[in-house]
């Protein structure tokens, strides 16, 4: 089973918890508990997970997109313990927003002062025309099709982390800590990515 944590927004504040002894010492000051960062996070922008393509079903054609992600470290964080890691999608019903939508990029300032590394992703989005939602509409399957590509998205973001812990962990996480969250949307495909294994990505 994948190791990977779904999370609530509700429930965020208690279902985080260090269980390596470096990290349990790195508790004791307050971290991941207070704003012990309060300074604004150091910021990394439009970091490229990967590439996957989009589909207007109406037409036919498939559009290769670029999908990224910005990540939020804490300011000022001289500590050589591994961080864990959020995960986080935007909402909009799979047809709109983005992961600079102030929501997300506010709840992922939040923890990055906290100790976390923090992440906002894309995921790819129903193509918002006319013809494709009709064609959509006329085809629930299709809609669980792109729900499927969200999740294939987010799951290739975690991919994205665990490859780059292993190879100099350039932003200090804990890759066996990785949790996924989002609003709306966001929040259905990190369920999705939680609680499902063994499903293709597409």
């Amino acid at each position: 089973m994948k190791k990977i944590f779904c999370l609530w927004f509700c429930l965020v504040g208690a279902a985080l918890s260090a269980q390596a002894q470096n990290a349990a010492l790195a508790c004791g000051n307050g971290r991941y508990s207070t704003k012990l960062f309060p300074d604004p996070p150091n910021t990394t922008t439009g970091v490229v997970f990967g590439y996957n393509y989009s589909r207007n079903y109406a037409t036919g054609r498939d559009s290769l997109v670029a999908l990224k992600l910005d990540v939020y470290e804490p300011a000022g964080d001289n500590m050589t313990v591994q961080r864990p890691l959020i995960i986080l999608a935007f909402g909009g019903a799979f047809l709109q927003g983005s992961r600079q939508d102030a929501d997300i990029v506010a709840i992922c300032q939040e923890f990055a002062q906290r100790g976390y590394v923090t992440a906002a992703i894309d995921y790819r989005l129903i193509e918002n025309k006319l013809n494709n939602l009709v064609a959509i509409y006329f085809d629930q399957t299709r809609l669980t099709d792109e729900v499927i590509r969200a999740v294939g998205d987010m799951r290739a973001s975690v991919r994205f982390f665990k490859h780059s812990a292993a190879n100099n962990n350039p932003y200090r996480i804990d890759p066996t800590k990785i949790f996924v969250g989002g609003f709306s949307a966001g929040a259905i495909t990190a369920l999705e990515v939680g609680y499902t294994d063994n499903v293709a990505d597409n």
